[in-house]
């Protein structure tokens, strides 16, 4: 596989330019048992003297992942309008011709510039943001390169369909196939049969295995590659995820049991403990229908969707992690 870094050289070598190209060796190295990919970038490993337009193009399209600092180089003085470097968005858009925004990882340096000053126009919940000052820390150089991986390894995983394959197709069609991919993504991470037990259980007691797959699932809903054109069942995966969220934040108000995995209600602080448990049921049962409605429109509107597939997945993940 490989991945082009469009990189602009207007800001702080050690926040941008370099300290993303750094990232991207870091990430090629922890990846290495899962993706095999290298870096290019400008006219490297072309020799002599080409036509470094034609060559950076012909470089971008036949790139598998395209990553671009899209930080803004121009910042808000005397009423000018913040802007990324125009080469920077030259190759952009030739990327998202050809690879299409599915294969894009867009970069940006919030302590440089906000998310709002790019151009209304981009894609922006793609948009990936870090944060770095020179110099920068370690933490923040660690930050940026596992944003990078992970970002790199979803692609890898999915395979995103180009531009040029979806040809003659209308764009009914293409949104479809992409919700369904999407779909497939977010629920082969929960093993519902045991969603099903922390809702029949919830309040009384809690296997906190679970938190692990509400992590994977809220993970995937949250990822910026993670998007549906049906509205409606975009709103039902993240208000799941946020609903399962809350409800696993009360630990103050259980206790630990002999077995690693069980929590049982104690009642927590003085005082609250008959309102927190009150709330924690209105919660279940409204992550219970949040949960019907979920598989209902799947199953209504995405027959394509073999749900039992997705939780088979899950299942064997589940298994793995707690091996």
């Amino acid at each position: 596989m490989k991945v082009f870094y469009s990189w602009q050289s207007d800001l702080p070598n050690e926040t941008n330019r370099g300290a993303i190209r750094d990232a991207l060796r870091g990430a090629k190295k922890n990846l290495k048992e899962k993706v095999d990919f290298t870096v290019d970038e400008a006219t490297r490993d072309k020799p002599g003297s080409p036509n470094i337009p034609l060559t950076i193009l012909e470089k971008i399209r036949t790139a598998d992942v395209f990553v671009a600092d899209v930080t803004t180089v121009t910042g808000r003085r005397a009423g000018k309008r913040p802007c990324p470097n125009p080469n920077v968005i030259f190759e952009l858009g030739y990327a998202a011709a050809h690879l299409g925004w599915d294969r894009i990882v867009l970069l940006s340096n919030i302590s440089i510039s906000p998310l709002k000053d790019l151009p209304f126009d981009f894609d922006r919940h793609r948009a990936m943001t870090y944060e770095m000052t020179p110099p920068p820390s370690d933490q923040a150089k660690k930050a940026l390169l596992n944003k990078i991986a992970t970002a790199i390894l979803e692609i890898a995983k999915h395979s995103p369909k180009r531009p040029r394959d979806y040809e003659g197709r209308s764009i009914e069609s293409i949104q479809r196939d992409r919700d369904i991919a999407n779909i497939e993504w977010a629920l082969s991470q929960v093993h519902m049969p045991s969603l099903d037990q922390f809702i029949e259980t919830m309040p009384d007691r809690i296997d906190t295995r679970i938190i692990h797959l509400r992590e994977n699932f809220s993970g995937v809903v949250t990822n910026s590659l993670f998007y549906l054109s049906d509205t409606t069942l975009d709103e039902l995966f993240r208000d799941l995820s946020a609903t399962w969220g809350k409800m696993l934040q009360r630990d103050s108000h259980y206790r630990q049991t002999n077995n690693l995995y069980l929590q049982i209600w104690d009642g927590g602080p003085a005082g609250n403990d008959e309102r927190v448990f009150r709330k924690l049921q209105k919660q279940r049962v409204r992550l219970a229908e949040l949960q019907r409605q979920l598989l209902a429109r799947v199953r209504k509107s995405y027959p394509e969707v073999d749900l039992d597939a997705a939780n088979r997945k899950a299942w064997k993940q589940f298994k793995k992690a707690f091996a």
